[in-house]
């Protein structure tokens, strides 16, 4: 009778904190997000104290995101067409997936997957933007440091694979810093 009872007892205590675990988890509400981010690469380099040249500043001079929890749909947008130089004119257009993995409070990880379609260049420092057009996937890796809740500032590494000129694979390096909000 006395092992029934501590049985019967482990058994109802067990199963009461499973139901409380279940609980929190099931009744989790997703948060959906809308994040609007700016190229500040620019304005960067007009601040900094003699600093004659404005090297190239990234491909992307908008990034809008929208998701839910850390899966996002990203679109970016960079041009450049009205230089006075034909070699720093270019037009680039990104459509992809982005997830998002915290680090800590206000750190995060981003790893993307975009569609690339363009012309000109990547917009890099000390090269110049002469492809005829750009089309291909990239895989980006990159940080966001989050200010606030809302306000962050971002960088982001690509993988490139495709046209350029003939087909290329392309490491693109973080040269751009970002200053975004969330919606």
């Amino acid at each position: 009778m006395k092992w029934v009872l501590i049985i019967s007892f482990c058994l109802i205590s067990f199963s009461s904190f499973s139901q409380i675990e279940l609980d929190s988890v099931v009744f989790e509400e997703s948060k959906p997000f809308r994040e609007v981010s700016l190229n500040v690469s620019p304005l960067l380099f007009r601040l900094i104290p003699f600093s004659l040249d404005q090297p190239g500043t990234g491909p992307f001079s908008f990034a809008y995101a929208w998701g839910r929890d850390e899966h996002a749909f990203r679109f970016g947008l960079g041009f450049d067409i009205l230089s006075n130089n034909a070699f720093e004119s270019y037009a680039l257009i990104r459509v992809g997936y982005e997830y998002n993995r915290p680090l800590i409070k206000n750190l995060i990880i981003n790893s993307s997957y975009d569609f690339w379609i363009g012309g000109g260049g990547f917009n890099l420092p000390n090269k110049r933007n002469d492809a005829d057009a750009i089309v291909g996937f990239a895989m980006g890796l990159g940080i966001k440091y989050f200010i606030t809740d809302q306000v962050f500032f971002s960088t982001e590494s690509h993988f490139y694979i495709g046209t350029y000129d003939g087909f290329i694979l392309n490491v693109i390096p973080p040269v751009s810093v970002m200053f975004g909000f969330r919606i």
